[in-house]
């Protein structure tokens, strides 16, 4: 049930060269889920993807805020799920390449199906099965 790994990129604003960055961080143990959504809009055909994730309770989690606090040196140790400022994304698989100024999100777009979250419910303080269930589109 929960054989699936995914690979996440967390966005951030480095404040010493002040450009937008990406940590990379891998998760195994996952749900991830597609569904593909059909709709007639004004005549038009649309088609709309959307993935659901689940990932069961690890260490390392920070909500958005904190993690957003961290110095730039600490944030390869933790991961975040953030949904606001809709940078944040994710991609089925083991990715083994980081964002640079070389390899962009754009490359990455360009090489692998790649969804933006757009959603988190944090169940990590119920009693059984203790996890983040992410949307993206």
């Amino acid at each position: 049930m929960f054989n699936d790994t995914v690979t996440i990129y967390n966005h951030y604003y480095d404040k010493l060269t002040r450009l937008d960055k990406w940590n990379r961080k891998t998760l195994t143990g996952c749900m991830w889920r597609q569904e593909t959504t059909k709709t007639v809009s004004n005549g038009k055909l649309e088609v709309d993807d959307s993935i659901s994730i689940t990932i069961p309770y690890r260490n390392g989690y920070l909500p958005p805020k904190q993690y957003a606090k961290l110095p730039n040196d600490q944030m390869p140790k933790y991961w975040t799920l953030d949904s606001n400022d809709n940078l944040d994304v994710v991609v089925l698989g083991d990715i083994k390449v980081d964002l640079t100024d070389d390899y962009t999100l754009t490359d990455l777009r360009k090489d692998y199906d790649v969804y933006t979250v757009s959603a988190v419910s944090d169940n990590t303080l119920v009693d059984y099965l203790k996890h983040w269930k992410v949307t993206a589109k």
